[in-house]
């Protein structure tokens, strides 16, 4: 009777084991999901440091499983298991904290993306802009810094319109997002501004750097066929256009922060005026 208990401890004691193999299995399933819809980074690669930790500690646990059943000395599988138990419970506690956690961050982020970003042409949206701008304003009261906002429109976006219809002149919109946050630094601000105009902030940059920044701007986009369908598709819709910016620079004497984007408008209009696909400057 006493022999017939003792194995069935024994073989109990196995089978925790095995079940804390499977605990520590599910758990690197879990953190792996995570790190996978993680961006890299740190916490992506802690997190495939951690993949790497549970991933030994379920190899630990089924050859401590097979060793069990080898090993006469109960009271040394007992020692082993108990422990090795309540490690299991513990990590799985810990990923499920985890999990729960990330996924709290990622919704919290995305309700911020979706607070500041302009979904159609994928930068940002006018409310950050204003937020930056109001930073950067005071900053440059405040330091005697000097700054300089681009505001661009696309020419004759209404003949895209007309032609193919509001959704393709919305994905040409959207291809000329990804073109001007592709041009300019990642410090600069790049913002829908309004209908088909785009307002860009560049920090710690004269009329000279803003001239420069414009007229590489202007030239990428006059020099880009935009594909406005994807690959697959036979026939795909191809734009060519070009846009108009207008240059401001941040003075001392400016009243309201207000004042540059409506010195950079003005600019814009002058750039239009002159026949489009120009820049012009504020003042000159």
């Amino acid at each position: 009777m006493a022999a017939s208990y003792l194995s069935i401890l024994k073989t109990a004691c196995i089978l925790v084991l095995l079940l804390g193999s499977v605990m520590h299995g599910y758990c690197l399933v879990v953190v792996r999901r995570l790190a996978q819809g993680l961006p890299t980074g740190r916490i992506r690669n802690k997190l495939i440091l951690l993949e790497i930790l549970i991933a030994g500690f379920a190899l630990l646990y089924f050859v401590f499983a097979l060793f069990g059943t080898s090993v006469a000395d109960l009271e040394l599988i007992v020692t082993v298991s108990i422990p090795l138990a309540l490690m299991a419970g513990f990590v799985l506690l810990t990923c499920g904290i985890i999990q729960r956690t990330v996924g709290a961050l990622l919704r919290v982020e995305l309700a911020e993306s979706q607070r500041i970003i302009d979904n159609e042409m994928g930068i940002y949206n006018r409310y950050y802009f204003k937020l930056r701008l109001r930073e950067e304003y005071n900053l440059a009261h405040r330091h005697r810094l000097i700054f300089s906002v681009l505001l661009l429109a696309v020419d004759y976006l209404e003949r895209v319109n007309y032609s193919y219809g509001r959704v393709y002149g919305g994905k040409l919109l959207s291809r000329l997002g990804e073109l001007v946050k592709e041009s300019v630094w990642q410090t600069d601000i790049v913002a829908r501004y309004s209908g088909e105009e785009v307002a860009i902030l560049l920090p710690h940059t004269g009329i000279a750097g803003a001239k420069v920044a414009a007229e590489k701007l202007r030239k990428r986009v006059e020099e880009k066929t935009f594909y406005l369908d994807d690959d697959h598709k036979i026939n795909r819709v191809m734009i060519a256009c070009t846009i108009s910016i207008g240059i401001a620079v941040f003075t001392q004497d400016m009243k309201h922060m207000n004042q540059i984007m409506e010195n950079a408008d003005v600019a814009l209009f002058k750039a239009r005026d002159k026949g489009r696909n120009q820049v012009a400057i504020y003042g000159e």
